[in-house]
């Protein structure tokens, strides 16, 4: 078993390097047990960057759990200390959005649906954004498929 990251800290840019403020960055916690924890995190704010506190990743988690019991494994104990990261894309986007549509507000972070609907609009205006990634304690793997 891996600690969590005390926190992580996000910096998204555009492709002439300018801050992409309004984007979300998707999070893949990797477990031993059941299933690997997926979460998208954001916006980014106007200088295009975004700390995740611990808190923030456990209360997504355990939303998580208290949704799909059978599913997930709790993250504290089966976190294996293997992180990806990604701006979200356009695909990612979409894909989230749908969810958010048929799940609704019980599943998710207040605005959160807001925040997608910003990001896609910026996404699709500007290109998909570059991320640079640090977490304490652990290492993120920058996944740019």
């Amino acid at each position: 078993m891996a600690a969590l990251p005390k926190q992580m800290r996000f910096s998204v840019s555009h492709a002439d390097g300018s801050p992409a403020a309004d984007c979300m960055v998707s999070v893949c916690f990797e477990t031993h047990m059941k299933n690997d924890y997926g979460f998208l995190f954001g916006p980014t704010g106007p200088d295009g960057t975004l700390v995740v506190p611990e808190a923030d990743v456990v209360k997504r988690a355990n939303a998580e759990i208290d949704d799909a019991p059978m599913d997930y494994h709790p993250i504290e104990a089966a976190f294996t200390g293997y992180i990806r990261a990604s701006a979200a894309g356009i695909d990612i986007l979409e894909r989230a959005l749908e969810a958010y549509a048929m799940y609704g507000r019980r599943a998710y972070p207040r605005g959160y649906g807001a925040a997608l609907k910003k990001a896609l609009e910026t996404v699709r205006r500007l290109g998909r954004p570059t991320l640079v990634a640090e977490a304490d304690g652990c290492e993120i793997a920058i996944d740019e498929s």
